[in-house]
């Protein structure tokens, strides 16, 4: 068995690291690799060392997004699967690394059965792979996937997976273009929703890289908070609706909780989107409440201040 791999990095000014990305698909122990590049406009000389690998070897190829496709690695990633021809597919972000034998490990467990993808473990370094610092997570799977997922109990990063192409398709749609932030919690609920078969292995076979440039300097910011918010709304708008009671409990105490958020830290645009697109629809808030959270949110604006207004959250 020698499938054709994909592997699929997304990149934007990360020339110093994405040599780095592209050796370690090219270095893989299973040889029928295809490396596609897909760059989201980069100012650096990201291009310049790409066209360097692909002098040398013709497994590489690089491609811009498309002018009609919205800035962001996730309409880079989507991008990048459609000009792919491999029967697997293996995102990676252009900063990040793989084991030498990763596809090699996951394809021996997929390629005799009807799973649709596997996951792996994910060591996280700094500088060099060499200096590690430890698993993203303590483990990665539980008797209830889906459900652990949802409560962020663990997380799978773009790369750790091995896809089946024909599993990737009957998604219609991967990565949500419309989100800044939490895409991959997104993507991967919906996959998860599908109820796939999915192999583990609990060998770390991914790196994934600290610096300065992808650690959040204010993790509520505004852009963050919306994100957040709008990836759970998402869920919970669409196939979140076959979850279970106390799942959809779970959204939607998250849901306000990004509410109460903007309005404490008075990102006044978004908790009004917010309260538009769910506070005022939302049938398990009663409409006292709904008053309640309407005036918190002047109350903050005009006098700074309003705790009174959010201190309950009520579902009646």
């Amino acid at each position: 068995m020698n499938p054709l791999v994909s592997v699929v990095i997304t990149s934007f000014n990360r020339a110093r690291f994405i040599g780095e990305a592209i050796e370690s698909a090219l270095s893989q122990t299973h040889s029928n690799i295809e490396c596609i590049v897909v760059d989201d406009g980069s100012t650096d000389n990201t291009k310049e060392v790409v066209d360097s690998y692909i002098k040398r070897n013709e497994r590489v190829r690089f491609y811009s997004r498309p002018s009609d496709k919205p800035k962001g690695a996730n309409a880079c990633r989507n991008y990048g699967l459609s000009v792919s021809k491999g029967e697997y597919i293996n995102w990676l972000d252009d900063d990040d690394l793989l084991h030498p034998q990763k596809i090699e490990k996951q394809l021996a467990m997929l390629g005799h059965s009807s799973d649709d993808f596997s996951v792996c473990q994910i060591q996280v370094f700094k500088n060099n792979k060499d200096q590690t610092i430890g698993l993203r997570s303590s483990y990665i799977s539980s008797d209830d996937n889906l459900d652990s997922y949802l409560r962020q109990k663990f997380s799978w990063l773009t790369h750790a997976p091995l896809w089946k192409r024909t599993f990737l398709e009957s998604m219609k749609n991967c990565f949500d273009e419309d989100l800044q932030a939490s895409q991959e919690w997104e993507f991967y609920m919906r996959a998860l929703s599908k109820q796939p078969q999915i192999q583990f292995l609990k060998e770390p076979l991914v790196y994934s890289r600290v610096h300065e440039s992808n650690v959040s300097a204010n993790d509520k910011s505004e852009k963050k908070v919306w994100n957040y918010f709008l990836s759970r709304h998402k869920i919970y708008d669409g196939v979140g609706k076959h979850f279970s009671e106390p799942q959809q409990e779970y959204l939607r105490k998250f849901l306000l909780e990004r509410f109460r958020e903007s309005v404490v830290f008075r990102y006044d645009q978004t908790a009004m989107r917010i309260f538009e697109l769910f506070v005022r629809k939302e049938k398990t808030i009663s409409l006292r409440s709904k008053t309640t959270y309407w005036l918190a949110i002047y109350s903050f604006k005009w006098f700074g201040r309003g705790n009174a207004f959010i201190r309950n959250i009520e579902y009646k």
